[in-house]
């Protein structure tokens, strides 16, 4: 039996009635949901204070949309930067004085957050191409859809 204690846009809070095996098997089953997340990430213009890593950092944790994409290793391309069938090519291009945000990527439309990204004083720039692929949380955190847990009552 599953009865919702609290439910708004970010969280869902829920009570289940279920052995501890089975709500730990629920806990780590999250962990293998394909989501859409940069994987890739080339800099041809950084200004900012700071480093093309950051950037690159903040860049992989920015919640992108699913646009339906394959998996890679589910996808007949076989190449490394992938195809239009696995991977969705971003780009962002911003010049000073503002605040950099997710949102700023095109095509517009993928991200789910405005999110801060860097802070750009006068004439400095930011522009980068990303690659964003599918993956599963299990190879890396960045495919995390998000964190579950339960607590024994």
């Amino acid at each position: 039996m599953i009865e919702v204690i609290e439910k708004t846009n970010e969280k869902v809070r829920f009570k289940l009635n279920m052995s501890l095996s089975l709500a730990n098997a629920l806990r780590r089953s999250v962990n293998y949901i394909p989501v859409l997340a940069i994987d890739s990430l080339e800099i041809s213009k950084n200004d900012s204070a700071l480093y093309d890593e950051i950037i690159a950092h903040r860049m992989g944790l920015v919640p992108l949309k699913n646009e339906k994409l394959k998996l890679p290793e589910d996808c007949d391309c076989g190449k490394e930067e992938g195809c239009g069938k696995c991977s969705i090519k971003f780009k962002l291009s911003a010049i000073g004085p503002s605040m950099v945000y997710s949102d700023q990527l095109s095509p517009k439309g993928n991200v789910i957050y405005k999110m801060p990204v860097t802070l750009l004083e006068k004439d400095q720039e930011l522009e980068f191409v990303a690659i964003a692929k599918m993956g599963i949380g299990v190879k890396h955190a960045k495919y995390s859809p998000g964190a579950i847990y339960y607590k024994y009552e």
